[in-house]
Protein backbone atom coordinates (compact mmCIF):
# COMPACT_ATOMS: atom_id res chain seq x y z
CA UNK A 1 0.00 0.00 0.00
CA UNK A 2 0.85 3.69 -0.81
CA UNK A 3 -0.50 5.88 1.60
CA UNK A 4 -0.12 8.87 -0.21
CA UNK A 5 -1.74 7.19 -3.36
CA UNK A 6 -4.02 4.23 -1.78
CA UNK A 7 -2.98 1.46 -3.83
CA UNK A 8 0.46 -0.28 -4.99
CA UNK A 9 0.25 -3.77 -6.73
CA UNK A 10 2.98 -5.82 -5.65
CA UNK A 11 5.43 -6.45 -8.32
CA UNK A 12 4.68 -9.29 -10.66
CA UNK A 13 7.42 -11.35 -11.59
CA UNK A 14 7.62 -13.68 -14.49
CA UNK A 15 9.68 -14.71 -17.72
CA UNK A 16 8.25 -11.51 -19.86
CA UNK A 17 6.88 -9.10 -16.60
CA UNK A 18 8.55 -7.68 -14.23
CA UNK A 19 8.30 -4.67 -12.11
CA UNK A 20 10.15 -2.79 -9.51
CA UNK A 21 9.94 -2.45 -5.85
CA UNK A 22 7.19 0.94 -6.69
CA UNK A 23 4.82 -1.49 -9.53
CA UNK A 24 7.11 0.41 -11.78
CA UNK A 25 7.32 -1.62 -15.21
CA UNK A 26 10.21 -1.34 -17.14
CA UNK A 27 9.91 -0.04 -20.72
CA UNK A 28 12.87 -1.65 -22.85
CA UNK A 29 14.56 0.77 -25.06
CA UNK A 30 18.18 1.86 -26.47
CA UNK A 31 19.32 4.40 -23.75
CA UNK A 32 19.79 8.23 -25.26
CA UNK A 33 22.27 10.32 -24.98
CA UNK A 34 21.73 11.87 -21.44
CA UNK A 35 23.22 15.15 -23.32
CA UNK A 36 19.52 16.48 -24.56
CA UNK A 37 17.52 13.70 -23.21
CA UNK A 38 13.20 14.04 -23.14
CA UNK A 39 12.26 12.20 -20.19
CA UNK A 40 8.14 11.35 -21.41
CA UNK A 41 6.43 10.07 -18.03
CA UNK A 42 3.42 8.08 -19.24
CA UNK A 43 0.98 7.74 -16.44
CA UNK A 44 -2.56 5.62 -16.41
CA UNK A 45 -4.03 2.79 -15.06
CA UNK A 46 -4.16 -1.01 -15.87
CA UNK A 47 -4.10 -0.40 -19.50
CA UNK A 48 -1.22 2.14 -19.55
CA UNK A 49 0.75 0.02 -16.80
CA UNK A 50 0.32 -3.57 -19.71
CA UNK A 51 -2.46 -5.51 -17.93
CA UNK A 52 -1.53 -8.79 -18.92
CA UNK A 53 0.91 -7.26 -21.46
CA UNK A 54 4.65 -8.34 -21.64
CA UNK A 55 7.22 -5.62 -21.11
CA UNK A 56 8.09 -5.56 -24.91
CA UNK A 57 3.98 -5.06 -25.54
CA UNK A 58 3.10 -2.45 -22.98
CA UNK A 59 1.95 0.61 -25.02
CA UNK A 60 4.89 3.01 -23.06
CA UNK A 61 7.19 0.56 -24.73
CA UNK A 62 5.78 0.53 -28.15
CA UNK A 63 5.30 4.38 -28.05
CA UNK A 64 9.40 4.28 -27.48
CA UNK A 65 9.50 2.11 -30.29
CA UNK A 66 7.27 3.77 -32.33
CA UNK A 67 9.02 7.02 -31.64
CA UNK A 68 12.81 5.59 -32.74
CA UNK A 69 11.09 4.31 -35.80
CA UNK A 70 9.94 8.19 -36.58
CA UNK A 71 13.53 9.37 -35.97
CA UNK A 72 13.36 10.42 -32.69
CA UNK A 73 16.49 9.24 -31.06
CA UNK A 74 16.38 11.28 -27.82
CA UNK A 75 13.18 10.17 -26.05
CA UNK A 76 13.52 8.11 -23.13
CA UNK A 77 10.08 6.79 -21.96
CA UNK A 78 9.22 6.03 -18.30
CA UNK A 79 6.04 3.93 -17.82
CA UNK A 80 4.34 5.22 -14.46
CA UNK A 81 1.39 3.81 -14.40
CA UNK A 82 -0.58 1.83 -12.13
CA UNK A 83 -3.20 -1.08 -12.41
CA UNK A 84 -6.45 0.58 -10.73
CA UNK A 85 -4.83 4.44 -10.62
CA UNK A 86 -7.45 7.05 -11.76
CA UNK A 87 -6.98 10.97 -12.17
CA UNK A 88 -6.36 11.79 -8.91
CA UNK A 89 -3.68 8.88 -8.22
CA UNK A 90 -1.71 9.92 -11.18
CA UNK A 91 -1.66 13.41 -10.20
CA UNK A 92 -0.12 12.31 -6.62
CA UNK A 93 2.06 10.00 -8.70
CA UNK A 94 3.70 13.29 -10.51
CA UNK A 95 3.96 15.15 -7.58
CA UNK A 96 5.66 12.97 -5.89
CA UNK A 97 7.87 12.14 -8.50
CA UNK A 98 8.72 15.89 -8.82
CA UNK A 99 9.52 15.90 -5.27
CA UNK A 100 11.89 12.97 -5.60
CA UNK A 101 13.12 15.48 -8.39
CA UNK A 102 12.58 12.95 -11.33
CA UNK A 103 12.36 15.38 -13.92
CA UNK A 104 9.60 15.20 -16.49
CA UNK A 105 9.69 16.77 -20.11
CA UNK A 106 6.08 15.82 -21.32
CA UNK A 107 3.72 14.11 -19.44
CA UNK A 108 1.30 11.87 -21.14
CA UNK A 109 -1.73 10.45 -19.66
CA UNK A 110 -4.44 7.75 -20.49
CA UNK A 111 -7.95 7.67 -18.31
CA UNK A 112 -11.06 7.33 -17.70
CA UNK A 113 -12.67 3.85 -17.16
CA UNK A 114 -11.28 3.81 -13.40
CA UNK A 115 -12.32 7.43 -12.44
CA UNK A 116 -15.88 6.48 -13.87
CA UNK A 117 -15.81 2.79 -12.21
CA UNK A 118 -15.20 4.41 -8.81
CA UNK A 119 -17.80 7.03 -9.33
CA UNK A 120 -20.83 4.81 -9.90
CA UNK A 121 -19.44 2.71 -7.34
CA UNK A 122 -19.21 5.43 -4.50
CA UNK A 123 -22.29 7.48 -5.99
CA UNK A 124 -19.63 10.51 -5.89
CA UNK A 125 -16.44 11.38 -7.52
CA UNK A 126 -13.14 11.77 -6.08
CA UNK A 127 -12.49 8.27 -4.70
CA UNK A 128 -10.45 5.45 -5.59
CA UNK A 129 -10.36 2.16 -5.70
CA UNK A 130 -8.69 0.53 -2.20
CA UNK A 131 -10.03 3.23 0.27
CA UNK A 132 -11.76 0.49 2.15
CA UNK A 133 -9.01 -0.56 2.45
CA UNK A 134 -6.84 2.78 3.87
CA UNK A 135 -9.70 3.06 6.09
CA UNK A 136 -9.34 -0.50 7.72
CA UNK A 137 -6.17 0.26 8.44
CA UNK A 138 -6.46 3.57 9.49
CA UNK A 139 -8.82 2.33 12.06
CA UNK A 140 -7.24 -0.39 12.92
CA UNK A 141 -7.56 -1.21 16.94
CA UNK A 142 -10.26 1.96 17.26
CA UNK A 143 -13.60 0.22 16.26
CA UNK A 144 -16.40 2.28 17.57
CA UNK A 145 -19.88 0.78 19.37
CA UNK A 146 -21.34 -0.09 16.23
CA UNK A 147 -18.03 -1.62 15.28
CA UNK A 148 -17.79 -3.89 18.69
CA UNK A 149 -21.56 -4.51 18.48
CA UNK A 150 -21.05 -5.83 14.54
CA UNK A 151 -18.08 -7.92 15.69
CA UNK A 152 -20.16 -9.73 17.85
CA UNK A 153 -22.67 -10.77 14.41
CA UNK A 154 -21.09 -14.41 14.42
CA UNK A 155 -22.27 -15.00 17.70
CA UNK A 156 -25.87 -13.29 17.50
CA UNK A 157 -28.62 -14.30 14.69
CA UNK A 158 -30.08 -10.59 16.13
CA UNK A 159 -27.15 -8.89 15.70
CA UNK A 160 -26.38 -10.14 12.61
CA UNK A 161 -29.96 -9.54 11.28
CA UNK A 162 -29.01 -5.41 12.45
CA UNK A 163 -25.93 -5.89 10.92
CA UNK A 164 -28.05 -6.58 7.25
CA UNK A 165 -30.60 -4.06 7.91
CA UNK A 166 -28.36 -1.16 8.65
CA UNK A 167 -25.96 -2.46 5.51
CA UNK A 168 -29.29 -2.48 3.27
CA UNK A 169 -30.22 1.01 4.90
CA UNK A 170 -26.58 2.77 3.59
CA UNK A 171 -26.70 1.26 0.18
CA UNK A 172 -30.43 2.59 -0.54
CA UNK A 173 -28.45 6.31 0.64
CA UNK A 174 -25.58 5.59 -1.66
CA UNK A 175 -27.21 4.66 -4.23
CA UNK A 176 -30.02 7.38 -4.01
CA UNK A 177 -27.84 9.91 -6.57
CA UNK A 178 -29.03 9.38 -10.10
CA UNK A 179 -26.50 8.33 -12.26
CA UNK A 180 -26.98 11.63 -14.23
CA UNK A 181 -25.92 13.01 -11.44
CA UNK A 182 -22.75 11.08 -10.52
CA UNK A 183 -22.09 11.36 -14.32
CA UNK A 184 -21.92 15.20 -13.93
CA UNK A 185 -19.87 15.08 -11.15
CA UNK A 186 -17.75 12.84 -12.61
CA UNK A 187 -16.95 14.83 -15.67
CA UNK A 188 -16.71 18.21 -13.60
CA UNK A 189 -14.10 16.36 -11.18
CA UNK A 190 -11.91 15.14 -14.30
CA UNK A 191 -11.85 18.55 -15.88
CA UNK A 192 -10.73 20.09 -12.67
CA UNK A 193 -7.99 17.34 -11.51
CA UNK A 194 -6.74 17.27 -15.00
CA UNK A 195 -6.87 21.18 -14.88
CA UNK A 196 -4.72 21.42 -11.98
CA UNK A 197 -1.99 18.76 -13.70
CA UNK A 198 -1.62 21.39 -16.54
CA UNK A 199 -0.94 24.03 -14.06
CA UNK A 200 1.60 22.23 -12.72
CA UNK A 201 3.12 21.43 -16.06
CA UNK A 202 2.95 25.31 -17.03
CA UNK A 203 4.73 25.89 -13.95
CA UNK A 204 7.19 23.33 -14.43
CA UNK A 205 7.73 24.06 -18.13
CA UNK A 206 6.51 20.93 -19.76
CA UNK A 207 3.26 19.93 -21.37
CA UNK A 208 0.53 17.80 -20.45
CA UNK A 209 -1.58 15.33 -22.78
CA UNK A 210 -4.82 13.74 -21.89
CA UNK A 211 -6.22 10.90 -23.71
CA UNK A 212 -9.56 9.36 -23.03
CA UNK A 213 -9.06 5.61 -23.09
CA UNK A 214 -11.12 3.45 -25.27
CA UNK A 215 -13.79 1.36 -23.73
CA UNK A 216 -16.20 -1.44 -24.64
CA UNK A 217 -19.22 0.91 -23.46
CA UNK A 218 -18.26 3.35 -25.86
CA UNK A 219 -16.78 1.74 -28.70
CA UNK A 220 -19.10 1.32 -32.35
CA UNK A 221 -17.27 -1.65 -33.62
CA UNK A 222 -18.78 -4.35 -34.55
CA UNK A 223 -18.07 -6.89 -31.14
CA UNK A 224 -17.00 -10.91 -31.81
CA UNK A 225 -17.78 -13.29 -29.74
CA UNK A 226 -15.27 -12.81 -26.90
CA UNK A 227 -16.48 -9.42 -26.75
CA UNK A 228 -20.04 -9.99 -26.39
CA UNK A 229 -19.54 -12.51 -23.45
CA UNK A 230 -18.47 -9.06 -21.36
CA UNK A 231 -21.04 -7.77 -19.48
CA UNK A 232 -22.20 -4.52 -20.33
CA UNK A 233 -21.86 -1.53 -18.26
CA UNK A 234 -24.50 1.33 -19.98
CA UNK A 235 -23.76 3.89 -17.39
CA UNK A 236 -19.80 3.77 -18.00
CA UNK A 237 -21.17 5.74 -21.77
CA UNK A 238 -23.01 8.42 -20.09
CA UNK A 239 -19.92 9.14 -18.18
CA UNK A 240 -17.60 9.01 -20.58
CA UNK A 241 -19.67 11.47 -22.11
CA UNK A 242 -19.75 13.37 -19.66
CA UNK A 243 -16.15 13.71 -19.24
CA UNK A 244 -15.72 14.40 -23.01
CA UNK A 245 -18.12 17.52 -22.44
CA UNK A 246 -16.38 18.71 -19.43
CA UNK A 247 -13.14 18.73 -21.43
CA UNK A 248 -14.32 20.25 -24.65
CA UNK A 249 -12.64 23.29 -24.37
CA UNK A 250 -9.25 21.55 -24.53
CA UNK A 251 -10.21 18.88 -27.06
CA UNK A 252 -7.69 19.02 -29.68
CA UNK A 253 -5.07 20.55 -27.41
CA UNK A 254 -4.31 19.00 -24.70
CA UNK A 255 -7.30 16.35 -24.63
CA UNK A 256 -7.93 13.84 -26.74
CA UNK A 257 -11.22 11.26 -26.46
CA UNK A 258 -10.21 8.27 -28.28
CA UNK A 259 -13.84 6.63 -28.06
CA UNK A 260 -13.90 5.78 -31.97
CA UNK A 261 -9.98 4.19 -32.50
CA UNK A 262 -11.75 0.69 -32.91
CA UNK A 263 -14.94 1.31 -34.26
CA UNK A 264 -13.90 -0.58 -37.84
CA UNK A 265 -11.83 -3.28 -36.42
CA UNK A 266 -13.34 -6.32 -36.38
CA UNK A 267 -10.94 -8.04 -34.37
CA UNK A 268 -11.02 -8.33 -30.89
CA UNK A 269 -9.95 -5.42 -29.54
CA UNK A 270 -11.30 -5.51 -25.93
CA UNK A 271 -9.94 -7.98 -23.13
CA UNK A 272 -12.65 -6.49 -20.53
CA UNK A 273 -14.89 -3.80 -19.99
CA UNK A 274 -12.33 -0.86 -19.47
CA UNK A 275 -9.78 -2.11 -21.54
CA UNK A 276 -8.18 -2.77 -24.95
CA UNK A 277 -5.79 -5.45 -25.78
CA UNK A 278 -2.12 -4.89 -25.21
CA UNK A 279 -0.92 -2.45 -27.61
CA UNK A 280 -3.32 -2.98 -30.21
CA UNK A 281 -3.94 1.13 -30.26
CA UNK A 282 -0.30 1.84 -30.98
CA UNK A 283 1.19 -1.08 -32.96
CA UNK A 284 -1.21 -1.28 -35.79
CA UNK A 285 -0.64 2.56 -36.89
CA UNK A 286 3.49 1.71 -37.57
CA UNK A 287 2.80 -0.91 -39.76
CA UNK A 288 0.37 0.89 -41.93
CA UNK A 289 1.70 4.35 -41.86
CA UNK A 290 5.47 2.89 -42.58
CA UNK A 291 7.76 3.17 -39.84
CA UNK A 292 11.31 4.02 -40.72
CA UNK A 293 10.44 6.14 -43.74
CA UNK A 294 10.64 9.48 -41.60
CA UNK A 295 14.16 11.54 -40.92
CA UNK A 296 16.16 11.59 -38.26
CA UNK A 297 15.49 13.96 -35.50
CA UNK A 298 15.27 15.11 -32.02
CA UNK A 299 12.22 15.39 -29.89
CA UNK A 300 11.53 18.69 -28.23
CA UNK A 301 9.86 18.71 -24.80
CA UNK A 302 7.15 20.94 -26.51
CA UNK A 303 6.55 18.76 -29.26
CA UNK A 304 3.21 17.24 -29.53
CA UNK A 305 3.17 13.47 -27.96
CA UNK A 306 2.50 10.86 -30.27
CA UNK A 307 -1.59 10.76 -31.20
CA UNK A 308 -1.38 14.07 -30.38
CA UNK A 309 -1.77 17.30 -32.12
CA UNK A 310 -5.10 15.75 -34.16
CA UNK A 311 -3.49 12.48 -34.66
CA UNK A 312 -4.90 9.60 -32.64
CA UNK A 313 -3.19 6.52 -32.05
CA UNK A 314 -4.55 4.01 -34.92
CA UNK A 315 -6.19 0.46 -34.60
CA UNK A 316 -4.56 -2.22 -35.15
CA UNK A 317 -6.56 -5.48 -36.61
CA UNK A 318 -5.77 -8.64 -35.29
CA UNK A 319 -3.95 -7.90 -32.05
CA UNK A 320 -1.85 -10.58 -30.85
CA UNK A 321 -3.62 -12.81 -27.88
CA UNK A 322 -2.35 -12.60 -24.51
Amino acid sequence: PDASRTLCRAPPRSRHSNAARAGIRPTPQPVPDPAGTVRVLMLGGSTMWGYTARDSFTIPTLTAARLRAHGILNAHVVNSAQAAYNATQEATTLLVERAHGDRADIVVLLDGYNDIATGLKFREAGHSYGDEDIDQQIHLGTRTFWGELFGLARHSEIVGRLQSMVARSAGKQSAARPTATVCGDVGQYFAKISRQVEELGAAGGFPVVYFQQPMLATTKKPLTAWEHTIPPRPAVRECADSIDAAMADRAGRSYFSLHSVFDSDPASAFIDAPGPLPGAATAGGARRRGAGDHPRRRASPTAPTPGAGGESPPAASGAPPR
